[in-house]
């Protein structure tokens, strides 16, 4: 997501979403945890709701997962069982939002944004120890775009 946590935190009560006390508990695969966790239900009571938890990773770069899961108003019980939860249809629906409104997200597959994500962590870590000694940059730098563009790779 590409805008401010409080921009698209904005937009989400907008749509009807609200805040989520209960569904706070997630965590990123790397362990990072959540920064906000809303919830949209047709009425309080509804049986289902689309389940939205934010992840900030820069202060306009958000990572949004998203699920459609039992409403825990109604369900508590098949909610915190984790029954029936369709992740698929609970992207679709906020990616159909997201289209609807302009709300500007990056479409690559997971897979590739975890990776890309790493990498460019992994750079800045790199990059601010390497600052400390600033004749070693040259060789990180080198050393991580020969990573990057696969000439490190071991042909087997």
């Amino acid at each position: 997501m590409r805008l401010s946590a409080d921009e698209f935190r904005s937009r989400l009560r907008e749509r009807g979403f609200g805040w989520d006390p209960v569904s706070f508990y997630h965590f990123t695969p790397l362990g990072e945890s959540a920064d906000g966790s809303y919830v949209y239900r047709s009425s309080p009571f509804a049986d289902r709701q689309v389940h939205v938890v934010l992840f900030v990773q820069r202060p306009e770069c958000i990572d949004v997962y998203a699920h459609e899961e039992y409403n825990w108003l109604r369900h508590p019980r098949k909610h915190a069982a984790e029954e029936n939860i369709d992740r698929v249809g609970g992207v679709s629906a906020v990616r159909e939002w997201f289209d609807e409104t302009d709300v500007p997200y990056d479409r690559r597959d997971r897979i590739r944004r975890t990776v890309d994500h790493v990498v460019q962590r992994a750079r800045r870590y790199v990059n601010d120890r390497a600052a400390a000694h600033p004749g070693r940059l040259p060789v990180v730098r080198h050393v991580l775009s020969t990573v990057t563009e696969g000439k490190g790779r071991s042909k087997s």
